[in-house]
């Protein structure tokens, strides 16, 4: 799919190594789990990552968060400056551009603390940008038809009215396991949880928010001008489960 459309960037939203992250820059599951892995031509591109609960630990053991940090040093494909960061504005014509937001709900397992908390940070970097299209790219899903975690109200409360105060159209999210695509609030939510660290699965119900969710291995495509914002989700075969558009 890479290849075929051309792909600009990639998005991975956490739980980049299983079980327990890395133990520093120069662990070799950066080799075998990411640059051998992801060794296709149409795949050395920017790749822009979150940390997710698995990086940080599991079951008592530790994961060296601060080298996937470094790592971008290293490789000239893995793009995560900071625990939360914003990208650079990417033109998508017409004069229009894009921009990720990133957030660690790990980090002292809260948005609220430090200063400025990530959402004060959050609210004078979406403040700063003239972006027509505002992507917010975190681990934990606000809203989720999984049975792991599923739907977070807390996160709902943090997040949904900042991101309608400047237009955020989209979050994308992991944490479960399965692929998803949810409306709420005038705001889009994808979960992209198939990528294959773990097996999938089952969904406990579907929440009243979700339009379409199948526990399968696979990812979501998505195509951006400065009209339109479309998407599809792709199962590991290449098969198109959903698609999706949103108008900016």
């Amino acid at each position: 799919w890479a290849e075929l459309h051309g792909a600009a960037f990639v998005v991975s939203v956490g739980d980049n190594f299983y079980p327990y992250g890395v133990k520093d820059v120069h662990d070799r599951q950066f080799e075998t789990t990411f640059e051998r892995m992801y060794s296709a031509k149409a795949l050395q591109i920017p790749w822009y990552l979150v940390l997710g609960n698995h990086d940080y630990a599991f079951n008592g053991r530790k994961g060296n968060t601060t080298a996937q940090l470094l790592y971008s040093k290293v490789s000239p494909r893995w793009h995560m400056p900071d625990r939360h960061y914003v990208t650079d504005p990417m033109a998508v014509g017409d004069g229009a551009h894009l921009q990720l937001f990133t957030l660690d709900f790990y980090e002292h397992y809260s948005l609220t603390k430090g200063t400025p908390s990530q959402v004060e940070w959050l609210d004078a970097a979406l403040a700063g940008s003239s972006a027509r299209w505002k992507l917010l790219i975190t681990h934990k899903p606000l809203y989720s038809s999984g049975d792991k975690h599923g739907s977070s109200k807390d996160l709902q409360a943090q997040l949904v009215p900042l991101m309608q105060k400047h237009s955020v159209q989209a979050v994308w999210s992991g944490d479960d396991h399965h692929l998803e695509v949810l409306e709420a609030h005038g705001l889009t939510f994808f979960i992209s949880g198939g990528g294959g660290g773990q097996s999938v699965r089952k969904l406990r119900r579907h929440v009243k928010e979700s339009k379409f969710a199948l526990p399968v291995y696979g990812f979501t495509m998505h195509s951006v001008n400065s009209t339109h914002l479309e998407s599809w989700v792709v199962e590991k075969n290449g098969t198109v489960l959903y698609h999706h558009v949103i108008a900016s």
